[in-house]
């Protein structure tokens, strides 16, 4: 064993699944500072994880496809983001095309970590994933809102990897897409015709079309409009009349 692998601390096989996210969290935080299936104030809901890490509580959630592709989840997700807002607690999410890998682990927790390593890369690799294709109107504006929060950051490897198993998909015509958001599409496909992606990783990128108050990783305050444009507000209308 080499000097790198030594330094492996936390780690997973596969692809992120909640199960697998609870087994790394409390091998980082300790199995004390973590409780699973947390009873949300006033409701039957349920969260999957409070942990408490670097002396500050959050409520971490694992976010699979139901929750972007079934109207009711996403306004049960929206209005625990906000119950847990009012008694200060800070809600993080990971979505299942995303690894938690040291990247991702700094842009929710604000703070580096060594000793994570993850192999399996970002997007909609397993066959059996769930494309945005198949994403109700409001999950797809959540998917949106993820890839711009990867823009905002500047994790541009990240967003490589989830757009080019999108490209993948697309070019084995297994997947149809539909966007909502042509000038954001049109940015990302243009990513995509650079020759050296290294050219791109070490410019970073500048979008102002795209500033965001906060990241959607990270759900502080939420605004009830925060993930509705003109087309899931009309889609909203007519399945909710809202």
């Amino acid at each position: 064993m080499n000097k790198y692998q030594e330094e492996i601390k936390y780690s997973y096989n596969g692809y992120l699944t909640e199960d697998k996210l609870y087994t790394l969290l409390s091998s980082i935080v300790y199995p004390n500072n973590i409780q699973r299936e947390v009873t949300v104030p006033g409701t039957r809901y349920r969260s999957d994880f409070l942990i408490n890490y670097q002396s500050k509580k959050y409520i971490v959630e694992f976010y699979g496809d139901s929750h972007f592709r079934d109207p009711d989840v996403i306004f049960r997700d929206n209005e625990k983001i906000k119950i847990w807002n009012k008694h200060n607690r800070q809600v993080l999410t990971i979505p299942y095309f995303i690894q938690l890998d040291s990247d991702i682990w700094s842009l929710l927790f604000k703070s580096k970590i060594t000793g994570l390593k993850i192999d399996y890369p970002h997007g909609f690799i397993d066959k059996k994933a769930r494309l945005p294709s198949s994403f109700c109107p409001l999950g797809y504006e959540l998917f949106l809102g993820y890839i711009k929060s990867l823009i905002d950051a500047n994790y541009i490897r990240c967003l490589y990897k989830i757009i080019k198993s999108l490209k993948e998909k697309e070019a084995t015509k297994k997947c149809e897409f539909i966007y909502f958001d042509n000038n954001l599409i049109n940015y990302i496909s243009n990513l995509l015709d650079f020759d050296n992606i290294n050219l791109i990783l070490s410019k970073g990128l500048e979008y102002p079309e795209l500033e965001l108050s906060t990241s959607i990783f990270s759900h502080e305050n939420i605004d009830n409009n925060l993930l509705l444009n003109n087309n899931t507000k009309e889609y909203l209308k007519l399945k909710y009349l809202v």
